[in-house]
């Protein structure tokens, strides 16, 4: 009887090290896309406030002189919730101007004005480059959003 349990020593420690380097891979994973959902998260949030704030802006008597800017402002403002999570200076915006709904709901590029006035319906391309906390897990990721919005002060 003695003979059986000296053989079963040091079985445990051996368990312990081939499970224990796979269970600290998945907890590191877990909270790697924890972060990451954290982050598209405030990045909608933080995109949808812009937007918000640039459709309701008559840009002849803003101080500023494009939507663009207006959105750029706003994400970038340094009281606000996620300055503390994100980097504003990680975003990238890109502005299309259409007279319908229909070719803003297409993407139909060859419809695309680059000046707002009396091209109500805008569609706003936002991105963000999503760096991950573990290297080991990749490099930059993009999280890319589309708004299509309604320009109050662009209808005629």
């Amino acid at each position: 009887m003695r003979t059986k349990l000296t053989a079963q020593q040091g079985v445990i420690s051996i368990e312990f090290a081939l499970a224990f380097p796979a269970f600290i891979l998945m907890v590191l994973l877990w909270a790697e896309i924890s972060y990451l959902g954290f982050v598209s998260s405030v990045v909608d949030m933080a995109s949808s406030a812009a937007v918000r704030k640039a459709k309701s802006t008559d840009i002849d008597l803003a101080d500023e002189a494009t939507y663009g800017a207006i959105i750029t402002d706003v994400i970038g403002q340094t009281d606000s919730l996620w300055t503390n999570i994100i980097d504003p200076s990680k975003f990238s915006l890109s502005s299309c101007y259409f007279n319908d709904v229909a070719g803003a709901a297409i993407n139909d590029l060859a419809g695309c004005n680059a000046d707002p006035s009396n091209n109500p319906v805008a569609l706003f391309q936002i991105g963000y480059q999503y760096n991950p906390i573990y290297s080991v897990f990749g490099n930059l990721i993009n999280l890319d959003r589309e708004l299509i919005v309604i320009l109050e002060f662009e209808r005629s």
